[in-house]
């Protein structure tokens, strides 16, 4: 079974540790050897790497993830919206790529945005998984894909008994090719106004990770966007991109499109010069040996472009439970859905996580919000970010949120004893800091020790739901990110 681990974590850049995959795997191995007659696992990985093709593309089937909903994570999907808009007005479609689509809910999610906007645009959503393309393509879907959709989009599928299938509108502007993210990116004349890929990365190990982010950015339009999910902006700013905040949300555009970053970094203490590397972007690190100490300029907003999206309208997108659904979609429902305003509620349940931006500065304490480092995971300086942030707690050490950061500073250069001696110290500080908690299990899972480490993840859900109505606010330096640190805490907490 590891020989067979790792040749398909070869093949895909997946890691099947995470995420309960590797059993996966081991009942499928088991399973193919018995029904191919083989003796046992072993038979059958002479089998998989004697070439067979249709063997490798049963694996490839094994590790797609194929969990997901419409308008899941809808403030990213709200940045996509503004990112397409700063992209529209070229005299041609929009071109948009969603690498890793699943079953397709994503993709078919932002046709029915880019429908309500007025724009013409393609999209070309990809999986490595060629089952999960199959249930793409047919577009058909039960209730749990559709617990989240807004109300306003119902009008965009069609109910049959508990199948919803999406409208041929909707289905006409998205084609799906199979894809390993470990090839060369998909590549289009124009380049990809738009990239979203959400919960793909979070399977790949740091530098597999980092290596596909910046393949990503290469095939972008030079006015293009990419759009990443949840935890999957902690790996540090690809080489060829610049941050940006789009509706509060970080997201990256290509350093060639007139957004540069500083001219140098230097590694806070305790760093080592062969770790700043998985602190800082490469090129960040380049910079630093050429050119030493220097800043870097406020992270750039995306300009407010206009659009020649015919009748856009900038609503919420409010979501519905899939009882809800059952009430207002029919199978005889022909129109589209009303254009009229709808609020968005923020559900502070266990059941759902709260739609926060700690770029709103009402969700930063008084006191963080000119705390030093700036927004930590934003700025393509992170190393020189987590200089300050260091340098700041050893002035200050009964300060918990700079000691919280200080653990995440320290974690983001793989410094992880160090990081878990911060990040307790600011739990005993504050035993609010749900995010302490959060990083104490990602640096238990870096150190291999997965069963702890999803006692310190359901920790901090615990934090979460004790406190929903009042969630403690987030030091600034984690602006923009405390919707995906949120969602990360749970899904994590759900693993293995």
């Amino acid at each position: 079974m590891k020989e067979i681990a790792e040749l398909l974590t070869k093949l895909t850049g997946i890691e099947l540790s995470r995420g309960g995959l590797s059993r996966s795997l081991e009942r499928h191995a088991e399973q193919r050897a018995a029904e191919l007659g083989l003796a046992g696992v072993e038979e059958y990985y002479e089998k998989v790497t004697a070439g067979d093709d249709g063997e490798r593309e049963r694996l490839f089937d094994v590790v797609g993830v194929p969990h997901t909903w419409f308008f899941r994570d809808m403030a990213l999907l709200e940045s996509a919206r503004e990112a397409l808009r700063a992209s529209a007005g070229q005299g041609r479609p929009l071109t948009i790529w969603v690498p890793g689509c699943a079953t397709g809910e994503d993709a078919y999610s932002l046709s029915m945005l880019i429908q309500e906007m007025g724009c013409e645009a393609r999209i070309t959503a990809s999986d490595i998984s060629g089952r999960s393309l199959e249930r793409a393509r047919a577009g058909l879907y039960g209730p749990h894909s559709v617990r989240e959709l807004p109300a306003a989009y119902s009008g965009y599928l069609r109910r049959s008994g508990d199948i919803w299938r999406v409208t041929e509108e909707i289905r006409g502007r998205v084609s799906f090719r199979q894809h390993n993210l470990m090839d060369p990116p998909l590549q289009h004349p124009n380049g990809w106004d738009l990239i979203l890929c959400r919960n793909v990365l979070i399977y790949f190990s740091t530098e597999v990770g980092a290596a596909c982010a910046e393949r990503l950015g290469s095939a972008l339009h030079p006015r293009g966007t990419v759009l990443f999910g949840p935890g999957e902006l902690i790996q540090g700013v690809p080489p060829n991109l610049v941050p940006v905040m789009l509706d509060r949300r970080v997201a990256f555009r290509r350093r060639s499109a007139g957004l540069q970053g500083g001219e140098g970094v230097r590694p806070p203490r305790g760093i080592t010069s062969s770790s700043a590397a998985a602190v800082a972007a490469p090129a960040a690190a380049e910079q630093q040996r050429r050119a030493g100490a220097g800043a870097l300029p406020p992270l750039p907003m995306a300009g407010s472009l206009q659009t020649s999206c015919k009748g856009a309208v900038a609503r919420p997108l409010a979501k519905a439970s899939a009882g809800a659904l059952a009430t207002r979609m029919t199978s005889g429902a022909a129109s589209p859905p009303a254009r009229a305003s709808v609020t968005t509620s923020v559900t502070t349940s266990a059941a759902a996580a709260p739609q926060l931006s700690a770029a709103d500065p009402s969700l930063a304490s008084p006191a963080s919000r000119t705390m030093p480092g700036g927004c930590l995971f934003q700025r393509a300086d992170i190393t020189a970010a987590a200089q300050e942030i260091l340098e700041a707690s050893a002035r200050d050490p009964l300060n918990p949120e700079l000691r919280m950061l200080a653990g995440i500073a320290l974690y983001t250069a793989r410094d992880y004893l160090a990081s878990l001696g911060e990040l307790r110290a600011a739990l005993l500080l504050d035993d609010r800091l749900w995010p302490a908690a959060l990083y104490q299990g990602l640096c238990l899972d870096s150190m291999g020790a997965p069963l702890r480490a999803r006692a310190e993840y359901r920790h901090a859900v615990r934090l979460l739901e004790s406190e929903a109505a009042t969630l403690v606010p987030l030091p600034a330096a984690l602006a923009g990110l405390a919707g995906d640190l949120l969602a990360m805490a749970r899904k994590k907490a759900q693993e293995w």
